[in-house]
């Protein structure tokens, strides 16, 4: 097994050992990132990957089912890196995550933001009524090797998991773990619609993994009881 990157995504998978399999976990991580030389560094990078054998694991962000992300220049990108690596073979699979939650210091993800914003008293704007979808990194590994063992088809997959929140839902979280009130100013926001996905659905009712009502919060207090910032 190869594994392409060293971030959150790419730390997660070291424990596993997949046969003929790259774990590509490499690339732009900032959704808000419109800086053309770093999308094509991902780009070389991938295209140099696909040239080696066996089935490569793309993963790709569920921002492409927003209709206020679609045209950003990351998801434009992510949609064209797609597109590349289903080309290339029909075993390939591209994974379409939702907002990962997990143990990174990558100031960029959405909690990672919030949590860091409410620490250290910076004033930020909230769209409270802006809808997301967040997993544990801990799924994101379990729902892949499922895919990888049972020698799933190619092709495209959504880990979107069936229960989505406000963001406004997320700060009192953790405002309440963190013993802080957060600095933000309500600005209005659009309801994203996060489609449910078969293949985790199909996971939930296998027992395979538990995604229960308190899933978020379950989450942010498994991660960010602790949180000190960075």
């Amino acid at each position: 097994m190869r594994i392409v990157g060293n971030g959150l995504l790419a730390n997660a998978f070291l424990s596993q050992d997949y046969k003929d399999v790259t774990i590509f976990a490499s690339g732009v991580s900032n959704s808000l990132e419109t800086n053309k030389a770093k999308f094509l560094r991902e780009s070389d990078l991938l295209q140099e990957i696909l040239e080696l054998n066996g089935q490569l694991i793309y993963f790709s962000t569920a921002s492409i089912y927003s209709e206020n992300s679609i045209k950003t220049a990351y998801v434009q990108h992510k949609l064209k890196m797609e597109e590349v690596v289903l080309e290339k073979s029909s075993h390939n699979i591209v994974i379409r995550l939702p907002q990962v939650v997990g143990e990174s210091s990558n100031p960029h993800t959405l909690v990672n933001f919030l949590a860091n914003s409410i620490v250290f008293n910076r004033h930020y704007y909230l769209q409270s009524s802006a809808v997301k979808n967040l997993i544990d990194i801990e799924h994101v590994v379990e729902l892949t090797s499922i895919l990888i063992q049972k020698n799933c088809s190619g092709g495209l997959y959504n880990f979107c998991v069936p229960v989505s929140c406000k963001v406004g839902e997320i700060v009192n979280t953790l405002e309440l773990l963190l013993e802080k009130k957060s600095n933000h100013s309500i600005v209005n926001g659009d309801i994203d619609h996060f489609p449910v996905s078969n293949f985790v659905t199909k996971c939930i009712q296998d027992g395979v993994v538990s995604i229960p009502n308190s899933y978020v919060n379950k989450i942010l207090r498994k991660y960010y009881s602790c949180f000190r910032g960075f």
